[in-house]
């Protein structure tokens, strides 16, 4: 179920989405008492809730531009059409938001993993140029190598054949 809290201003919706926790927010670009953008999550690595724009046909072409060029609002709806579908956007919207969210969570997660594990690691390329290291690389007592030095001659044979020995997962990056 979804309840539905309606707002003619942004400051009565700042309100609404502070007391509440909002799956989603649609708004009109043209609240009397402010920008629209004020409706945003506050914290820009928020995964809170999508916020969504409907404009009407008659908004004019440099509105919706304006819009869409800011690449903050999860979805700029214009035309009468889209809108009639406004369901079924609005459930594509959000199952887009949840995959998104899924994945910060799990990029977050395994760049933790990566920093924070105990085993000093070095990531490098095919080219044997370090990429990154994690933390307890940083605490050893042995010099790390700069970002971009070359550990090893890619056409070393004995280190190329050690690599592939290695699951596909934990092989050196190819060059990007």
């Amino acid at each position: 179920s979804c309840d539905v809290i309606a707002a003619d201003s942004v400051h009565s919706a700042l309100e609404a989405i502070s007391a509440t926790a909002p799956h989603i927010v649609l708004s009109t670009p043209d609240l009397p008492d402010g920008d629209v953008s004020a409706l945003l999550p506050q914290d820009t690595d928020s995964t809170a809730y999508p916020v969504v724009i409907l404009l009407d046909e008659k908004a004019p072409v440099e509105a919706l531009d304006a819009l869409d060029s800011t690449e903050i609002f999860d979805s700029v709806i214009r035309s009468e059409t889209a809108q009639a579908h406004l369901p079924h956007r609005i459930q594509r919207i959000l199952e887009q938001f949840r995959t998104k969210v899924e994945l910060r969570e799990k990029e977050e997660f395994n760049v933790a993993l990566f920093q924070y594990n105990p085993a000093a690691s070095v990531v490098v390329d095919s080219e044997g140029r370090v990429l990154k290291s994690n933390l307890a690389r940083r605490r050893l007592d042995t010099a790390l190598p700069d970002l971009g030095a070359t550990l090893y001659d890619g056409t070393d044979l004995a280190i190329q054949a050690e690599i592939h020995e290695f699951p596909p997962c934990t092989r050196p990056r190819s060059p990007v």
